[in-house]
């Protein structure tokens, strides 16, 4: 019985805010597109979803991401200055 534990590995790594392991382990399992991002979002990590972005290979995905990406940033940012 094989068990895949990259869902734990994330989590892990994003609760130590390891962010480099964090994208890595994205880059390298099937966990892309906009649930990662909005999952980031959700638990505050927007920055982290801007540079998971910015290194997915796939090139339409890859554009909606961003523009998803970017929107929360702003959002987030916007809430903070007032």
């Amino acid at each position: 019985m094989l068990v895949d534990v990259t869902e734990c590995q994330f989590k892990l790594s994003l609760h130590k805010k390891e962010f480099e392991r964090v994208i890595r382990i994205i880059k390298q399992s099937k966990l892309t597109g906009h649930a990662i991002i909005a999952y980031l979002q959700k638990k505050g990590f927007p920055q982290v979803a801007v540079r998971v972005e910015s290194k997915n290979d796939h090139q339409r995905e890859s554009e909606k991401a961003r523009a998803l990406a970017i929107k929360i940033y702003s959002r987030k940012t916007n809430l903070e200055t007032r």
